[in-house]
């Protein structure tokens, strides 16, 4: 279609007057109730078995998908020995494999299938449990046949074959892959609402002679991940959009962007005029073979104004949520969302403006598989001296191979950085070097995003980092023993989930581990979960139950600080009213709280949480032997499902360094940038025997030894070095063998001080 710049100002004036219809249409879909239960069935062989093999036949479908309300694939998934849940398509041979997490994924349901039977089959290895499978019911699609409608006389819209353009299900709409570090997708906001999007399918094959849509292989179809759907719903022109992510193919392993290879650049819509076209891509519904497949067709930009986009291109319902495309830029402008044209030519057609303040809300601010970067970093910032410290940080998204940064320094310079290790789920382990007594380390995380480039934790960094300080340890408790809690104390009334120390069993909203690493198993939850019960069984009913700890002796410290590990979860119903607070007293009759989680917000959707605080900053507290913290968890709101947690209480307090490994000589910068530290910790009595020496800011993988000498020295660079012989009179080297600085670039030794040091000339 050609248009005058006159016949666009008619446009414009038409749009106005014609009210503007959501263009949603959901696959024609058939629910019916399909119950089977296995029963719970080991593999008791020697090999790889198929323990549980039936068939779910639908009569006259098109096409099926089936639900479950149980399935419990035994082993251990992250070992590989989890069962897999294997459903296969008896009319094309289509197959999903699944493991539990992939089930939990897929919200207990499977990816769309051709044909009215499906196989279900587990297959598990010997020796590793029972397994079931409890089917609830399926849907299904009967033949149909849809009328369709456009702009003007004549329906354009061409087949077309863009790898960004997806459909979605069962809410029959159209979505698209932006280039946002996620990759993630855009729709309708009306889209998201009723039914709303749990699937979303690429490689969309031709639909039958009589509409019926076909699916594409499991293998092209990928579930939405619901923690991380932002949208408002829809509320008219202009203001309609969804965004929201998926996980990766359980079959492929890919996310839809390594499968896909490319998706949607961004921009800002284009002025009217100079030619500036709208192609609009999408799965709207046809006749025949064309229904729900991709089409796309190219119209004139009619106006751009506030967070309207308005055009003259051909679509039709389901083409909800398709992509707007500047033409000449081929790239994303707006959410296709609402029809204004008719056949007789007058009309617009909309969508909603990329800019639209709620979209840019939901790309600066991701949720579930759409964030992308470094999340659940380790941020200590108390240390031992001269030990080195475990640190971690979750990786969410695909990095360049060994990109995966901790950079440290031990004084002001430059950072040395060391590559992490992976141990699994996307979390990289280091260690941060040991700190003399009365020091301190800077340190920060790096890694090079596929998507996004090079993103860093503190964001900013190198100008911004974490710091840590060399604190020393009052107390630590892991609770693995008893040692003087109370567990319900007088004014307590819940009816259930009481605390109790325990080894967890595990809900969507317990822990089923405590925090303590292995082996330590106990901690305080709020009521041991039945074995076989449901999420709400043992959770805190009718009221609060409180926990407090033993006393604490904190006289004598200079500025303590207490810390511990907290679980709680609230947001497992749609009831988010109750709160867990946490007080602290210096005499046991007067309380001051320290924090409220909750009802909403972070740390409310459980998760191991450490929070530490000084207790100097809470107004009126002083540091006396009858210090003691409580936990109140509380159901006082409409019955909701509470669950809460405790474990490894400590208290740190500034290091009053005793003397031992003073610096004394002047250090000089070597090749890693840093000036080398020795220090040292123990006892100042030599019959204690308990000294250990500790050398930091090192290049790594060198090689060296301690010398030793009953002489304070000072030799400048001597033969020759680059650092400064601190030593005098007569020297000798300590018996134990030379070591090697490694990835820290540090080493330590503990020394035995009942065995003398050699003497020169050996």
């Amino acid at each position: 279609m050609a248009f005058s710049h006159s016949l666009t100002t008619t446009w414009i004036c038409l749009a106005v007057a014609v009210p503007a219809a959501a263009q949603s249409r959901q696959a024609p879909t058939l629910t019916r109730e399909h119950v089977h239960d296995t029963g719970f069935i080991a593999n008791t062989h020697t090999t790889e078995e198929i323990v549980i093999s039936f068939t779910v036949h639908a009569k006259d479908a098109r096409w099926m998908r089936l639900y479950f309300d149980d399935v419990q694939l035994a082993g251990d998934v992250l070992a590989g020995t989890g069962s897999v849940l294997r459903v296969t398509s008896w009319l094309d041979g289509d197959v999903q494999t699944m493991n539990a997490i992939h089930v939990e994924q897929w919200r207990s349901s499977t990816a769309y299938f051709n044909g009215d039977m499906l196989q279900v089959e587990v297959i598990a290895q010997p020796g590793t449990g029972h397994n079931r499978v409890v089917t609830r019911a399926y849907d299904m699609g009967p033949a149909v046949s849809e009328q369709a409608s456009q702009c003007g006389p004549t329906d354009d819209r061409l087949p077309s074959t863009d790898p960004r353009a997806a459909r979605t299900l069962p809410s029959g709409c159209s979505s698209w892959m932006a280039d946002d570090c996620g990759h993630c997708f855009f729709t309708a906001g009306h889209c998201t609402d009723g039914s709303g999007i749990t699937v979303v399918q690429f490689n969309v094959p031709p639909s039958q002679p009589n509409g019926s849509i076909v699916n594409p292989p499991a293998s092209d179809q990928y579930s939405v991940d619901a923690s991380s759907m932002q949208t408002n719903g829809g509320q008219g022109a202009g203001n309609d959009w969804g965004y929201f992510g998926v996980f990766p193919n359980p079959n492929t392993g890919l996310t839809p962007f390594e499968a896909q290879g490319a998706a949607y650049g961004l921009i800002a819509p284009p002025p009217v005029g100079g030619g500036n076209e709208i192609r609009i891509t999408g799965y709207g519904v046809d006749s025949g073979v064309r229904n729900k497949v991709q089409q796309t067709h190219v119209g004139p930009l009619v106006t751009n104004s506030g967070t309207t986009v308005r055009y003259v291109t051909d679509t039709e319902p389901a083409n909800s949520g398709s992509v707007v495309i500047w033409e000449q830029m081929d790239m994303a402008v707006a959410i296709h969302g609402h029809g204004g044209c008719s056949t007789d030519g007058s009309g617009s057609n909309a969508g909603t403006s990329i800019l639209h303040p709620g979209v840019q809300g939901a790309l600066n601010a991701p949720t579930g598989v759409c964030l992308v970067g470094l999340s659940d970093v380790s941020a200590p910032s108390n240390l031992t001296a001269g030990t080195p410290t475990d640190v971690s940080v979750t990786v969410n998204g695909t990095t360049a191979p060994g990109s995966v940064l901790l950079h440290f320094r031990l004084s002001a310079g430059a950072f040395t950085q060391v590559a992490m290790t992976s141990v699994g789920g996307g979390v990289f382990a280091a260690q941060l070097p040991g700190v003399p007594c009365g020091g301190s380390i800077d340190y920060y995380y790096s890694a090079d995003f596929q998507s996004c480039g090079l993103l860093t934790a503190p964001s900013g960094a190198p100008g911004s980092f974490f710091t840590a300080v060399v604190l020393n340890v009052i107390a630590s408790d892991d609770l693995e023993a008893p040692s003087g809690w109370t567990a319900g104390v007088a004014g307590d009334n819940a009816t259930t989930g009481v605390w109790e120390r325990v080894n967890p069993i595990g809900t969507a909203a317990q822990p089923e581990d405590d925090h303590t690493p292995a082996p330590g198993t106990l901690c305080f939850v709020t009521g041991q979960q039945p074995a076989g019960g449901t999420v709400g069984s043992n959770d805190v009913d009718g009221g609060s139950t409180t926990l407090v700890s033993p006393t604490l002796d904190l006289t004598g410290t200079n500025d303590p600080r207490i810390g511990y590990w907290r679980w709680y979860s609230n947001d497992q119903n749609a009831s988010i009213d109750d709160t867990f607070v946490v007080d602290i007293t210096d005499d046991g009759s007067i309380w001051r709280n320290v924090e409220v989680v909750g009802p909403g917000g972070p740390g409310t959707s459980g998760g191991w949480i450490f929070h530490d605080f000084r207790v100097l900053d809470i107004p009126g507290m002083s540091l006396t032997n009858q210090v003691q913290v409580r936990f109140v968890a509380s159901d006082l709101g409409s019955g909701s499902i509470v669950e809460a947690g405790v474990d490894d209480l400590g208290i740190v307090d500034a290091t009053v360094c005793d003397g031992i490994g003073t610096a004394y000589c002047p250090a000089v910068v070597n090749s890693s940038g840093n000036a080398a530290e020795i220090s040292a910790t123990g006892s100042i009595a030599v019959a204690d025997n308990d000294v250990t020496l500790a050398t930091t800011g090192m290049p790594p993988g060198e090689f060296g030894y301690y010398l030793t000498s009953q002489t304070q020295g000072l030799v400048m660079q001597p033969g020759g070095s680059s650092g400064n012989l601190c030593l005098g009179g007569t020297i000798g080297r300590y018996i134990q063998d030379v070591q090697n600085t490694g990835v820290t670039g540090s080493f330590e030794l503990v020394i035995d001080l009942t065995s003398l040091p050699l003497t020169p000339p050996v």
